[in-house]
């Protein structure tokens, strides 16, 4: 099972790192200088040969000169309608009553107006042709496609008017034989095309494919531009044509994107083994890398973005850095993941060692600032902080290496930067806090107060081990910083790893005002362990009901691991020798992380120690040694990381203050009683 959950994890490692580096590289924001740079005049101090054959690109401005004159010319495709031809029968059905001279006539105007109008394209709409002043468009017709005068395409209303002016002409002395006339022919007039919008578009497309994205060939070994005889326009544009060439062509792409890729990847795998062997703690959390990752693979993406938008690396929040990694894993990582960074946004800043230098600095900041922040609001005085650093040390690089930059754009972008950097810690933290589930220095911060509400209740109804949950939490902080763990965490956890005693403590011994009335003496040992074990359950269950972080709740449930409760282990041997041992174990998780570890063995040290006769050196360092000594033996740090080497560590972090904690003291005789005086 475990080694199942180990390969999934090493999974998802490799496809973070996959990712970080394929969107790191797919974000770069950052060009190579061309090596041509000559303008109109200049003169070339050697013949110019093409290297190699290349075409002279058209630029943008021309192509779409070009699209617009297409598009200008291009016409529109009517496709054809069907409708009724004229039926004489039907007309003379209705004019038979007529003279037939008239009716003759009648019938001769009739197919003639017909004829003439089938000469014309008929459509519903040609003011959308005339609004373009297409000059002609294009007819589908069985044939074949066939070009026809736009001013020949009429209107239904055209027509209609064409009908009526005619029925006036061949009748114009009878009103109702013209009225006749264009009633009987109207009827047969409908729309013979219509625009089809679907086939012009297309067409068009096809028109503007066909443009030429080159305008002419220069070919290999053809002299481009001629020693010292002034550039021309056409020549200047064929450099830049060759220089461009060389930047877009396959191969180069390719190799410079390999390149970039190497460096990203070497200093990715770089950061990655760093963080394997110098932070095993980090790296052995899964949840936690990822954070490391993803967050900084964030701020790239953003630090890509800003460069591309400003062209000025100075607007990179680079402080974010330092003060996010500072209170989510610590100091001395904080330090590490700001150089990594710092090489990361250097190369986003055109492989600049000033800019290297300068996020250094930054990040430095940063660290120092963090140090300071004890509350959420501090950060506003961090900003000011922040602001004015970043603002002395961009004026200052910007002096020394002569970068034009005006003094309100340094002021504005170390306003911006410094800002974006708080910001992004007031809004992401607590996002992450609460939905990641990660523990901060800020929480921790917050939890330490001996106003909350469980160390209250602790002190109120178990004194003795809330004094003994004190006393622990400084030795743990100490042993923490002596071995990498995190100190804020390890005092914290040790704050609370007894809460689960505030339910019947009078059963444990630092809890009772007088040992010779032990309550465990009226019950049995099996009874007893079940109280002493459910300790640990109480205080996850109470735990959970405060909403204490997940890392402080692990502290909780580990800090006693699979130990055997001896005492009462050894009881119930007098009475069963047979019983199992096994019914006298804690059971509970066995530490994982340092500082799971660190509170095990401080309580089983602290608790140790006060068994002693005597409090001398020899015996509390003999103490230290036997209790790490059985933890091991015992096989309680078997799935920790955690050292014979950190154990020797701490012991040594912790034996003095122990020595000065549990001094012996002289022995002073009784003190004689005064005469009451009257």
């Amino acid at each position: 099972m475990k080694e199942g959950k180990k390969a999934k994890d090493r999974l998802i490692k490799l496809f973070s790192i996959l990712i970080f580096s394929t969107l790191f590289i797919l974000f770069f924001p950052y060009k190579e200088e061309k090596v041509y740079r000559m303008r109109i005049g200049e003169i070339p101090q050697e013949n110019i040969v093409a290297p190699f054959t290349f075409k002279i690109q058209k630029t943008e401005e021309e192509i779409e000169k070009e699209k617009e004159e297409i598009l200008k010319g291009a016409s529109f495709v009517l496709s054809p309608i069907l409708r009724p031809s004229i039926d004489s029968e039907v007309i003379k059905l209705q004019i038979e009553n007529i003279n037939p001279v008239i009716k003759k006539t009648f019938l001769r105007e009739a197919k003639k107006l017909y004829k003439e109008i089938e000469d014309y394209v008929i459509i519903e709409n040609p003011d959308t042709i005339r609004k373009k002043e297409a000059k002609f468009v294009i007819l589908l017709t069985p044939e074949g496609d066939k070009i026809f005068p736009s001013e020949k395409i009429m209107s239904m209303e055209e027509i209609r008017s064409m009908v009526k002016k005619r029925a006036k002409e061949v009748f114009p002395f009878d009103p109702q034989l013209s009225f006749l006339f264009e009633e009987l022919i109207s009827p047969f007039i409908s729309p013979n095309y219509r625009i089809d919008y679907e086939e012009t578009e297309l067409r068009k497309e096809k028109l503007i494919s066909k443009i030429q994205k080159y305008r002419g060939i220069v070919y290999k070994g053809e002299i481009i531009a001629k020693k010292g005889e002034p550039l021309t326009k056409e020549e200047v544009e064929k450099l830049e044509a060759m220089e461009k060439f060389k930047d877009e062509s396959f191969f180069s792409r390719f190799l410079k994107f390999l390149k970039r890729y190497i460096l990203v990847l070497l200093v990715i795998f770089f950061g990655y083994f760093s963080i394997r062997f110098l932070f095993p703690e980090i790296y052995g959390d899964t949840k936690i890398l990822l954070i490391v990752i993803y967050n900084t693979l964030l701020f790239l993406l953003i630090s890509g973005i800003l460069i591309k938008l400003t062209n000025n690396p100075f607007y990179i929040p680079f402080a974010f850095i330092p003060f996010f990694f500072y209170f989510v894993c610590g100091r001395r990582f904080g330090v590490f993941i700001t150089i990594i960074t710092a090489i990361f946004t250097a190369i986003y800043s055109g492989m600049s060692y000033f800019f290297f230098l300068f996020f250094i600095l930054i990040g430095k900041s940063g660290i120092l600032i963090s140090r300071y922040l004890r509350k959420r609001f501090d950060l506003i005085l961090g900003f000011l902080f922040l602001f004015i650093t970043s603002f002395i040390l961009a004026y200052f690089f910007t002096s020394y290496m002569g970068f034009q930059i005006k003094l309100s754009e340094i002021l504005l972008s170390s306003l911006i930067s410094s800002g974006v950097s708080i910001i992004g810690i007031i809004t992401l933290l607590p996002f992450e806090e609460k939905i990641l589930g990660i523990t901060t220095d800020f929480i921790l911060l917050e939890l330490s107060s001996p106003d909350h509400p469980l160390l209250k209740r602790l002190e109120e109804k178990a004194p003795g081990t809330f004094e003994h949950s004190i006393q622990i939490s400084e030795l743990a902080r100490i042993a923490a910083e002596r071995i990498g763990a995190n100190p804020l965490l390890a005092k914290v956890g040790a704050l609370f790893h007894d809460i689960g005693k505030t339910e019947n403590p009078k059963f444990f011994i630092e809890n009772q005002k007088n040992p010779a009335e032990n309550p465990h003496d009226k019950i049995s040992p099996t009874v007893s362990v079940t109280i002493i074990q459910n300790h640990v359950k109480k205080g996850v269950e109470l735990a959970k009901k405060y909403a204490l972080p997940e890392s402080i709740i692990r502290i909780i449930e580990r800090h006693h691991g699979t130990l055997l409760i001896t005492p009462f282990y050894e009881k119930a041997k007098k009475i069963n020798p047979n019983i199992p041992e096994e019914e006298f174990r804690y059971k509970c998780p066995k530490p994982e992380k340092k500082e799971e570890a660190i509170i095990m063995l401080l309580d089983g040290i602290e608790a140790k120690i006060r068994t002693l006769e005597k409090y001398e050196f020899q015996s509390i360092s003999e103490t230290i040694d036997s209790v790490i000594n059985h933890r091991f033996a015992d096989g309680q740090f078997d799935e920790c990381e955690i050292t014979r080497k950190d154990m020797e560590k701490i012991k040594y972090a912790i034996l003095p203050i122990l020595i000065h904690r549990f001094h012996s003291r002289v022995i002073y005789p009784p003190l004689k009683v005064k005469e009451k005086i009257v």
